[in-house]
């Protein structure tokens, strides 16, 4: 099974096999071992190394290293000081590029549920290590039947796919790990006083709720709210969702409130217990040794391309929860993020000269533009609240194809009047609409839509003889080249970040479009500097200019201040 660089078509499968979670995050447990090593080479003989294996890889570096999940497997490595290769393939990432269902079956071998041997993490393995090698033997063999014969490489550059593979999806995989491994420091005295508080105000809310009714009311069920408000208490429908049922809405509440004293504690358990429930959630992940939350982020975890992050979820924590990631003595927080890059991806993708034009002129406020344009006021007259509903909702509601009847629900007005709205943007920018109606046909013609640099989606609900499934997978047509290009944009900047940052820096977190990063207080505006170059330059082929905003502050909730 010894490899050359002579030979570099020779490749190796490694399965590692640990005690504990088949995660990065699982790792960071002290506890966490590396048992042995199951290894199967290019002609498929296949081997479990006990330990950590270190000389018996040495002897396998001339070959071209193949995980199922090459973040898993290279933290594995650095984990336990084993050679890492950066010659190397991630079969996990081949098949969700090539949508393959049948990698579907692989992914859940390859990452079962969490289990420990020493009980640490998860429940305990029952069956004894020689049933556990068998099974990593086993994983070897599968990834090894998934990638030996050539034609998964073959399928990928078949299907035009190398060029998102080799510069966009492995690139990442050292940066994944990077953030994973680093975490975000937590204030844990501060979290546990905002779980105990907020635990009073959701039992408060709850009896006073429950005392209103007359009854026990579950605040969690729609339907045992529905019905306390508008058949018990006779409260009138003020709206209703699109499934034609009462809407009840914090807009909706808050109009209803002085009509019946149960509206009040509704909305305090409302606004509590989103809180509790994601200080619960960080608590449960916080690792003591290192004082941090390491949450599990995938970079292929969502349709579009988009990194996902759970374990906890740290995307659209409560505000009150914010404070409670600061960074490290002697350190900052910088949080930067993509200004409207959706939006600039729309036009960059429509070529639409008027709306690249609102964004080459960097004193034009795109939102502003667009609530003039379909208001047909004077940008001078916009109010900041036309701005921020208007503008907003009908620039966002473009790229995920609001109807007028999504539009109008959002804006509280008829749909006639959110009709007039969308005509009169693509009557300003008619080339967008030009460009929507080819995405749209070219879905229809072959089920698949694409980013500016080749990441595909198939939708097949587009040929679906359900009016509502294929109309919202036209929608998603639109809105997955939109977003999965600027998911690409996001990636190809954090590897520029990960390569860049000086060693003392830290890559914590990516969210969406937006990065936060740790760096010592005496280099932050240094690093914010160099944060913005790599921001603001796009990728080749991509003309329309990139802004970024760029905040600081000791703890994450300063950084969120000013944005």
């Amino acid at each position: 099974m010894n490899c050359s660089p002579k030979h570099n078509h020779a490749f190796v499968v490694v399965d590692y096999l640990v005690d504990g979670a088949r995660t990065v995050a699982g790792l960071m447990d002290g506890k966490a071992r590396l048992l042995g090593t199951s290894v199967v080479g290019s002609a498929g003989e296949a081997r479990f190394v006990v330990g950590d294996g270190v000389r018996h890889l040495q002897t396998l570096e001339g070959c071209r290293r193949v995980y199922f999940d090459a973040v898993f497997g290279r933290a594995v490595e650095q984990k336990f000081g084993l050679p890492v290769s950066n010659d190397f393939d991630d079969v996990k990432v081949v098949g969700r590029l090539l949508e393959d269902e049948r990698f579907h079956e692989l992914e859940r071998q390859c990452c079962p549920a969490p289990a420990s041997a020493n009980g640490a993490v998860g429940p305990p393995v029952v069956s004894p290590l020689s049933m556990a090698v068998e099974r990593s033997l086993h994983r070897a063999r599968q990834i090894w039947s998934a990638f030996a014969p050539g034609q998964l490489m073959g399928r990928l550059v078949a299907a035009q796919l190398q060029t998102v593979y080799r510069d966009i999806e492995l690139p990442v995989v050292d940066a994944t790990i990077h953030m994973i491994r680093n975490g975000i420091p937590v204030d844990l005295e501060l979290l546990r006083g905002i779980e105990a508080s907020h635990a009073v105000q959701v039992e408060i809310a709850r009896c006073q709720l429950s005392e209103a009714a007359g009854r026990e009311v579950n605040a969690d069920s729609l339907p045992d709210v529905s019905a306390l408000l508008f058949e018990q208490a006779g409260l009138p429908v003020l709206a209703r969702n699109r499934d034609g049922s009462p809407a009840t809405s914090d807009i909706v509440l808050r109009q209803l409130e002085p009509l019946h004293r149960a509206v009040g504690p509704l909305r305090a358990y409302r606004t509590a217990k989103p809180v509790l429930d994601a200080a619960h959630q960080l608590l449960s992940h916080y690792d003591a040794v290192t004082g941090c939350v390491h949450a599990e982020l995938d970079p292929l975890g969502t349709v579009t391309g988009r990194f996902s992050c759970s374990k906890p979820a740290l995307q659209a924590l409560p505000p009150a929860l914010m404070g409670v990631f600061r960074a490290p003595p002697g350190y900052g927080f910088i949080e930067a993020d993509f200004s409207q890059i959706e939006l600039r991806v729309l036009a960059q993708l429509s070529g639409d000269q008027a709306f690249v034009g609102a964004f080459q002129d960097p004193g034009t406020d795109i939102h502003r533009r667009t609530a003039a344009a379909v208001l047909a006021i004077p940008e001078e007259q916009v109010s900041i609240e036309d701005r921020q509903t208007v503008g907003k909702a009908v620039n966002f509601g473009i790229i995920y194809g609001e109807t007028s009847q999504g539009l109008a629900h959002k804006l509280d007005i008829l749909c006639s009047a959110a009709q007039s709205l969308i005509d009169a943007f693509y009557g300003c920018y008619p080339t967008v609409a030009t460009w929507i109606n080819f995405v749209q046909q070219q879905a229809c013609t072959s089920g698949i839509v694409t980013t500016a640099y080749g990441r595909p989606r198939r939708l097949g609900d587009v040929r679906s003889r359900d009016p509502g499934r294929a109309s919202h997978a036209l929608r998603q047509a639109v809105n997955t080249v939109v977003q999965g290009t600027a998911a690409d944009l996001n990636k190809f900047a954090l590897v520029r970040l990960f390569r860049a940052l000086p060693d003392d820096c830290r890559l914590l977190l990516t969210i969406h479009d937006s990065f936060l990063l740790a760096a010592p207080v005496h280099r932050l505006q240094e690093v914010v500097g160099v944060v913005r170059q790599i921001l603001e330059s796009p990728p080749p082929g991509f003309s329309v200019p990139i802004k970024a905003s760029i905040r600081t502050g000791t703890t994450w909730a300063q950084c969120k201040e000013y944005s």
